[in-house]
């Protein structure tokens, strides 16, 4: 058993021994403890002699080293020597480092680095995310904490010696010393700019919890051996560290007898002031009665971690009024570099309380961020995510939730890559497991925006997809997309016949780490480390076995949903191997055979049947007496054009059949679906329609005035179908028309109203009276009706124009 506390060393109390500048005995007792109570000891020991306090060090180091690196240390009252050895092949321009940590792994971590910048040396003291360079505690001070600096280099050896205090309560991720930490080491090179580079394979951890607390002032050491008692625990408890990640949120832990400490880490945050993030226990994976721990910034500045119960429905009141941080003790928090970090402890549970979460149980972990009232009280949420899995913060077996892998090391890069096409990029950085990938769409003009929340970023995406062959259909994809200013990065997987969905639904980012979002000027770019490869997952695409083509795709985003991304879709020449160092190229679907089919159906309905419809309509009157092969010219014309039509239009519909490989449209590209229903119910139309005026009835006959009718109102339906396929196909992404489209349709639907309409109020204002009677045939043509010169004028200057 291992005890760490700080005790006072004076209080007001007439009972309390003051340990200032006493001389006293020290006496040790170990017992069974019956309930709460302390029974008789069962051993009790004291020191031979009085113990002056404080106690000082005996200067006895504790040591730990690797291959290229060791620490000695040895505790003071305030604070900690240090002296750091590396063996180093430089003499110049390097950094050796070492760092407290809650695990093994890089990431929230507390380091002190030695720098050899310009034969100048210095000692500082940083912070570590993990994904990014390590911040400075403190801009104004580097070396806080840190004094009694000696640095130097002798042999081989660069030798780094200081003194760190304990703890500085109110320096944000100052690690205090009391805690057993994994150390870990690491160097690198320092580029001209003196910033600190990669460390690269240059890296150690212990594989140990250390602690750092070594007074064994030898002189009053008492040492006794623990007897066996029925009543003694017989197992221990090895801490648990655990880690759960949701976009922009993550939650570390570290459990203890009695509490856990967690680490709270919301990324990207635009604000300094007047906002919470907050996590919150859950019995389930929606927001309703749940037991909330909000860290919390007013503009004053005041910071605190309170504690709240969500009932779901209205405003979270606190979890106790009168006690608003109930179970949360040594707390700190920090924003810097729009990383918004809370730590504290949390008692496991409090069985006198309601509501109050019992971590000895399983939990779903829900994540929300919003704006503060103005009494601190939490506002309703601009940013929340649901919980994906039941958590146990004791089971020594749930190292991490945030993917169904064991984290393993990047590692080091073995080749590289890049694809570029109409726009579109995609790099990519290979190692052992895990392919590091930067791509998007456009150029990103500026890096300042990299790590910071969007502000009026347009709700888009872009997708990479890896595929067997030049088809959309079983590919997994990775989607980057930008929704109410948050960037996310998922993983998903396409059948080809309906819009993608998640590669594992309660696991949206399976395989993706250290992911980051940008929109700048409409381009949308992002950075994401794939895993290659993870066994037991069905469909994940393995980039150790296989080559796949890329195919890369950009489109909007609508409630969080990825929609149809049309045409715009680049693909790979040839199949890409992500192994080998290679420069790749590709092209842009082509559109060719979609546009023949536009133009020609353009020309069938735009031109041919509306001019059709006009002749029909007007120029039995307009030229009554012009003929061809003793037939009326209308009438020639009118056939003519509507048989083009239905000819035109079946090899429109033969050319895009033939551009879609033979295959109807899916049904997930509603436009386009919808667009070919239309057009494939007009094409039958207008069969119809070109059939019934090779069997139009004699003038005389019964049926002529139903014919007329009929015949009539099938040709105005073609030509409200056609409209309607006609704006439906300018809606299509994939025939990119723009403006030029828009132009052409609306110029054409204005024209094809208002040329009838000044011919109607034309005739109404020039006849007297008009008859419909006629005959086809020449020397029988009969016009009741007189043609009016303005009349013809009017029409011929139209039609001519037109």
């Amino acid at each position: 058993m291992t005890c760490h506390f700080y005790r006072d060393n004076s209080n007001t109390n007439q009972k309390y021994l003051n340990l200032n500048s006493q001389n006293l005995f020290v006496m040790v007792a170990y017992g069974a403890l019956n309930g709460e109570s302390l029974t008789k000891h069962s051993v009790v020991k004291e020191t031979k002699n009085i113990v002056q306090f404080p106690v000082t060090s005996n200067e006895t180091f504790k040591s730990l080293s690797f291959d290229e690196f060791s620490l000695e240390w040895v505790e003071r009252t305030k604070e900690i020597d240090f002296i750091l050895k590396t063996k180093v092949s430089e003499t110049n321009n390097f950094w050796s480092s070492f760092a407290f940590s809650f695990d093994r792994n890089m990431g929230d971590d507390n380091g002190i680095v030695c720098k050899v910048f310009d034969s100048q040396f210095a000692v500082e003291h940083f912070y570590s995310s993990g994904k990014f360079r390590p911040n400075l505690l403190s801009e104004l001070d580097p070396s806080l904490g840190l004094s009694k600096i000696k640095v130097n280099i002798a042999n081989g050896i660069l030798t780094c010696s200081f003194s760190r205090e304990k703890i500085i309560k109110d320096v944000p991720n100052y690690f205090d010393s009391k805690f057993d930490y994994f150390i870990l080491f690491a160097k690198g090179p320092i580029n001209s700019n003196g910033a600190m580079m990669s460390h690269k394979e240059n890296k150690y951890s212990s594989e140990n919890l250390i602690n750092l607390q070594s007074m064994n002032n030898q002189e009053n050491l008492i040492t006794f051996s623990i007897p066996d008692l029925a009543t003694a625990p017989t197992t221990t408890t090895k801490p648990i560290i655990g880690m759960y990640e949701r976009d922009d949120f993550s939650l570390k832990w570290k459990n203890f007898a009695e509490k856990i400490h967690f680490t709270f880490v919301t990324k990207n945050v635009d604000k300094n002031s007047n906002f919470y993030s907050a996590f919150a226990f859950s019995k389930d994976d929606l927001m309703g009665d749940d037991d909330v721990i909000a860290c919390k910034i007013a503009s004053n500045p005041t910071y605190k971690v309170e504690r709240h119960y969500n009932q779901g429905r209205s405003k979270s009141p606190y979890l106790i009024d009168s006690n608003r941080n109930i179970g949360i003790s040594e707390t700190n928090i920090s924003l810097s570099d729009n990383t918004f970090t809370c730590s504290f402890m949390i008692d496991k549970s409090n069985s006198n309380v309601a509501n109050y979460a019992d971590l000895n149980n399983k939990w779903y972990v829900l994540f929300a961020f919003g704006n503060l009232g103005s009494d601190m009280s939490l506002t309703e949420h601009s940013i929340k995510k649901s919980g994906t899995i039941e958590i146990d913060f004791t089971d020594q077996n749930q190292q991490t939730t945030t993917t169904s892998m064991t984290l393993e090391p990047i590692g080091d890069v073995t080749s590289t890559g890049n694809f570029s096409s109409n726009g579109y990029s995609l790099s990519w950085k290979n190692t052992e497991n895990y392919t590091i990938c930067s791509g998007g769409f456009g150029a990103i003009l500026s890096k300042n925006n990299r790590f910071k929340r969007q502000t009026n970023a347009p709700d888009s995406y872009v997708a990479f997809g890896l595929s067997n062959d030049k088809k959309m259909g079983d590919d997994c994809i990775v989607v980057c997309k930008m929704f109410n200013n948050i960037g996310t990065v998922e993983h998903h997987y396409s059948t080809g016949k309906t819009t993608p969905g998640y590669l594992k639904p309660d696991e949206p980012t399976i395989g993706i780490r250290d992911a980051t979002v940008i929109n700048e000027n409409g381009n949308l770019f992002c950075n994401y480390t794939r895993k290659k490869t993870i066994e037991g997952t069905e469909r994940y695409c393995d980039l150790k076995k296989n080559n796949y083509y890329l195919q890369i795709v950009k489109g909007s985003v609508s409630n969080n949903d990825i929609q149809n991304h049309g045409q715009s879709v680049v693909i790979s020449d040839e199949k890409i191997d992500f192994k080998i160092n290679g420069t790749f190229s590709g092209s842009k679907r082509d559109s060719t055979k979609a546009k023949a089919h536009a133009c020609i159906m353009i020309f069938a309905w735009l031109f041919c049947v509306s001019t059709g419809i006009i002749l029909a309509r007007y120029y039995k009157y307009i030229l009554p007496s012009v003929k061809i092969q003793k037939m009326m010219f209308w009438f020639h014309a009118h056939r003519v054009l509507m048989i083009f039509a239905p000819i035109c239009s079946i090899a429109a519909f033969l050319v895009i059949l033939a551009d879609l490989e033979w295959k109807w449209v899916e049904k997930i590209n509603k436009v386009a679906f919808a667009h070919s229903i239309f057009g494939i119910v007009l094409i039958g139309l207008s069969l119809i329609q070109v059939l019934m005026g090779f069997l139009r009835p004699d003038k005389d006959a019964k049926i002529r005035p139903l014919f007329n009718v009929v015949h009539r109102f099938t040709g105005v339906s073609c030509l409200v179908l056609a409209v309607v396929a006609c704006y439906l196909g300018v809606f299509i992404e994939r025939m990119n028309l723009g403006n030029d489209g828009w132009g052409i349709l609306v110029g054409w639907t204005l024209w094809v109203i208002i040329l009838p309409l000044l011919i109607e109020i034309a005739q109404i204002s020039c006849f007297k009276s008009k008859s419909e009677s006629y005959e086809l045939k020449g020397e029988q043509a009969e016009i009741k009706s007189k043609t009016n010169t303005k009349l013809v004028r009017i029409s011929l200057v139209l039609f001519n124009d037109y």
